[in-house]
């Protein structure tokens, strides 16, 4: 979709210097637009306090989080302790989110999806298949460039709405409203 979506903002904003992704879970869209030059900056947010706190994770502590990570244990009792787990620090809150995201079903962090592979793990694709510890540590490690660099402007914590109008005040971006672009994500709004 990166293309296309490239497409429509060079076709309607003459030189965008920013974009605001209000549902970024992954923020791939965000990040995707970075790395091909389409936007200057980015500034994601999410309603979700597990995504939030990834983010802001792995643009403030990237290298903790990444030490957690490699040292987690990959099993069902360990999926069903982090499922039901109710940590309150941003850093337990971001390791859940990553955990969750990489080894549930589809990566839901919610709801009534289960580990990949099953709970008896007689799956082709058992519960550690999405969780390849280096290519996240370099993405995590990329994320946290971008943010030094100010080009991940910043991480909100809101709704949709409280998004776009905080995004318009944000001091980070700093930029002229028109060359702003708001991307939400089709399947969240009526």
């Amino acid at each position: 979709m990166l293309p296309a979506i490239r497409q429509l903002i060079d076709a309607n904003v003459a030189e965008p210097e920013s974009f605001v992704e209000p549902f970024c879970g992954g923020a791939s869209v965000a990040l995707g637009l970075l790395e091909l030059g389409a936007v200057q900056r980015v500034l994601l947010a999410d309603l979700d306090p597990l995504v939030v706190a990834f983010w802001r994770a792995a643009t403030r502590d990237a290298e903790r989080l990444i030490k957690d990570f490699r040292g987690l244990d990959v099993s069902v009792e360990a999926w069903d302790y982090w499922r039901q787990a109710r940590p309150r620090s941003v850093r337990q809150l971001a390791f859940k989110c990553l955990f969750l995201n990489r080894i549930t079903f589809s990566g839901i962090l919610g709801g009534h999806a289960g580990p990949i592979g099953g709970r008896s793990q007689s799956s082709n694709y058992t519960i550690g298949c999405r969780l390849n510890k280096d290519a996240l540590a370099e993405r995590i490690l990329n994320a946290k460039r971008l943010y030094d660099e100010g080009r991940i402007a910043g991480i909100l914590s809101t709704g949709w709405q409280e998004s776009m109008h905080d995004a318009r005040v944000h001091t980070a971006l700093n930029v002229d409203p028109s060359s702003t672009v708001f991307y939400l994500d089709p399947p969240y709004l009526d």
